[in-house]
C-alpha cells in the first residue's frame, strides 16, 4: 500500500513539474514576440546617436539590438549624400523584418533584432526636408534674390 501512495505522489510531483515547465516556457514566449514584417521608417538622430525604426501608422518605435545595429546603419549610409554630414542622411522607408527581443510596453521604444529591409526607398532626412520646405516657402528669383510676397523687389506689380 505504501508503494502505491509513493507512486501516486511521484506521479503528482511529475505533473506539477511539467505544468511549471510549461508555464515558464509560455511566459518566456510572451517576453519576445515572434518575428514579423512592419512597414516603417528608419532614421538616425545625430544629436544623441539614436537609431530608430518607426512603425508607420502607430506611435511605436523599435531600436535595433546590438547584433543588427551595424546592418541598419549600413542601409542608412547607402542612402546618404556623399558629404557624410549627419544632416545629409536619408530616411529609409521599407518593409522591415523585425524580431522583438523584449516585451512590448506602451509608449516605450522596444529593442528588436532587425533581420531584413525589403522594398527600400530613401527620402531626404529631416534636416534636408526642412531646408527644402524653407525654399518652397521662400522662393528665390533666378538671379538668387529673395522673393518678397512671391515677387521680386523690382517687380512693379
Amino acid at each position: 500500500m505504501a508503494d502505491i501512495a509513493k507512486h501516486g505522489r511521484e506521479r503528482m510531483m511529475l505533473k506539477i513539474a511539467i505544468a511549471c515547465l510549461l508555464l515558464t516556457l509560455s511566459s518566456e514566449a510572451q517576453i519576445t514576440e515572434s518575428c514579423r514584417v512592419i512597414h516603417g521608417r528608419a532614421r538616425r538622430y545625430c544629436g544623441d546617436g539614436q537609431l530608430r525604426i518607426w512603425h508607420i501608422g502607430t506611435h511605436h518605435d523599435f531600436e535595433p539590438d546590438r547584433s543588427s545595429w551595424q546592418r541598419v546603419e549600413g542601409w542608412l549610409e547607402a542612402g546618404a549624400k556623399p558629404t557624410g554630414a549627419c544632416q545629409d542622411n536619408a530616411d529609409l522607408f521599407a518593409d522591415f523584418l523585425i524580431c522583438p527581443t523584449e516585451p512590448y510596453k506602451k509608449g516605450a521604444v522596444q529593442k528588436a533584432k532587425v533581420k531584413g529591409a525589403y522594398h527600400r526607398r530613401y527620402e531626404a532626412g529631416s534636416a534636408t526636408a526642412f531646408v527644402l520646405t524653407l525654399h518652397h516657402l521662400f522662393p528665390r528669383v533666378p538671379d538668387g534674390r529673395q522673393l518678397e510676397n512671391n515677387r521680386a523687389d523690382d517687380d512693379p506689380t
